[in-house]
């Protein structure tokens, strides 16, 4: 899983072919995180969007194998 939610993260190299919509799913959380940042929010707001975001991930992942 550690695998996959790096390259996840890794903005500087391709999306993972497993993770169906990655690349809109990437733009997502960076608008997220962005959106956080610009608000003042502490730094524990931004963890939980990026948790929000391995889950997702990991579903969108789960989903492709069943």
């Amino acid at each position: 899983m550690s695998n996959l939610i790096s390259e996840f993260f890794d903005f500087n190299g391709p999306c993972p072919d497993n993770v169906p919509n990655c690349q809109e799913l990437r733009e997502q959380y960076q608008k997220d995180i962005q959106t956080v940042r610009d608000c003042g929010c502490r730094p524990c707001a931004e963890t939980r969007i990026k948790v929000k975001y391995m889950e997702i991930v990991w579903n969108a992942f789960m989903a492709t194998l069943g």
